[in-house]
């Protein structure tokens, strides 16, 4: 029974984990845009997380510290709400309803020290994404030897699109895909995508995951996160794999003797250099681009509208608002640089409450897995999601916020052992 139970708990990791990646902009997605599949999709994500914390609360419950949490960010989300009166409904059923069952989930697997194997089981289906992907761009969009190559329509960004895919594994966005660099046409991975950045995304969670969850450093698995995350060609993912890297670098030299920190300072000096001179050139030669323009022009629109309403901002997805302040002639609604999208539409009352995810997890003293280097993957993924994606709410970034909380709610000193409190009852 026990070993039963197991199985069906991982069966439930790899559901929600497929239905997250799901609710991006992945292809599938926008294929069928404006019919009943992104409903179900949003419908089969909540069924599986009530089944799997039905699942759960069977064995273990929720500390009396993680349900106060819970419901103080229910209540201060509600304030939110309710200032901005925007959308107010469809906040509480994409955003607060989403976040409050992630949070729950989260908290369960750490009770039952599970957490780190749904996060490594989210680890295992972005490499495989990856290896499917690098296998398609490569003969494919690459050498243009992979046959089974077809035309697809898609509506995505306002407007009615044409791309092609192989076998509806791999897509190719023709302007996302075809990028000039130095003055060459290269072609980028998408992946699954409509665009690089979020398949950027989830490739530096996996790589995270990797090195501040796993902490084995599993070099096949390095090596598809980075070869991929390099065939994405996205600049800011660059920027903050070096950051990563550097990251890992001072976490991992503290347990070195002197000569060898000294060898690997001199090694790392040189690939910081060489990486942070690659992205000087990319970027000088991307500012001639109309892509800059748009991103440079979102984020001057972020900060004008910020200062306009600096306490709770314009709404929740309230993008009109904020394009009011832009000073490009756009096509569509759609923004980018979520780092500055999130102040103009959550002002400061919800940057502080993504600030704190940021903090909190530092205080905990009970880690998913024992290593002091675990905090450093809810301030980089949190971070890396802000710099890199268009939007500021997506479920996977939910997810982690949730974790970050509920990590920080199990690791209070003053906990109420005695009485462990849960959807259950009290046991």
């Amino acid at each position: 029974m026990h070993n039963k139970g197991i199985n069906i708990n991982r069966i439930m990791y790899y559901a929600i984990i497929i239905l997250m990646i799901m609710q991006l902009t992945t292809e599938w997605k926008f294929i069928y845009y404006g019919s009943r599949f992104n409903y179900i999709f949003w419908f089969l994500l909540i069924a599986a997380l009530v089944l799997a914390i039905s699942l759960l609360v069977r064995t273990t419950g929720l500390t009396r510290n993680s349900i106060l949490i819970l419901l103080g960010i229910i209540l201060y989300l509600a304030g939110y709400a309710f200032a901005t009166h925007y959308k107010i409904v469809y906040f509480f059923r994409i955003y607060v309803l989403v976040f409050a069952l992630f949070y729950i989930y989260a908290a369960l697997l750490l009770r039952k020290n599970q957490l780190t194997s749904f996060m490594n089981c989210y680890e295992n289906v972005v490499i495989a994404i990856a290896v499917c992907s690098l296998v398609f761009w490569f003969f494919g969009s690459v050498l243009h030897i992979m046959p089974g190559r077809s035309m697809i329509s898609y509506f995505w960004a306002g407007q009615d699109r044409i791309g092609y895919t192989y076998f509806n594994l791999y897509y190719e966005n023709p302007l996302q895909n075809d990028q000039y660099l130095l003055g060459i046409m290269l072609s980028r991975n998408c992946g699954i995508f409509t665009e690089v950045p979020a398949f950027a995304n989830i490739l530096l969670f996996a790589l995270s995951v990797e090195l501040f969850v796993n902490h084995s450093n599993n070099r096949g698995k390095l090596f598809i996160l980075l070869v991929t995350l390099l065939s994405t060609q996205s600049t800011k993912a660059l920027i903050i794999l070096i950051s990563l890297v550097i990251l890992k670098y001072m976490v991992s030299i503290k347990d070195k003797s002197w000569q060898r920190r000294v060898l690997s300072l001199g090694v790392f000096s040189v690939m910081i250099l060489l990486g942070i001179a690659a992205v000087v050139v990319i970027l000088q030669d991307k500012a001639k681009t109309g892509s800059f323009t748009v991103r440079l022009s979102d984020m001057i629109a972020g900060c004008r509208t910020f200062l306009h309403h600096p306490l709770f901002g314009v709404g929740f997805f309230n993008n009109p608002e904020v394009i009011k302040y832009s000073t490009v002639v756009r096509t569509n609604e759609t923004l980018s640089m979520g780092l500055f999208v999130l102040p103009a539409q959550g002002g400061i009352y919800l940057f502080l409450f993504y600030l704190m995810a940021l903090f909190l997890p530092l205080h905990n003293r009970k880690r998913i897995t024992g290593h002091k280097t675990d905090y450093a993957l809810f301030s980089f993924v949190l971070c890396v999601n802000l710099l890199i994606s268009n939007s500021w709410a997506d479920v996977t970034y939910l997810f982690f916020l949730a974790m970050a909380y509920a990590v920080f709610a199990e690791s209070l000193k003053y906990s109420y052992s005695s009485s462990l409190v849960g959807i259950r009852g009290v046991e």
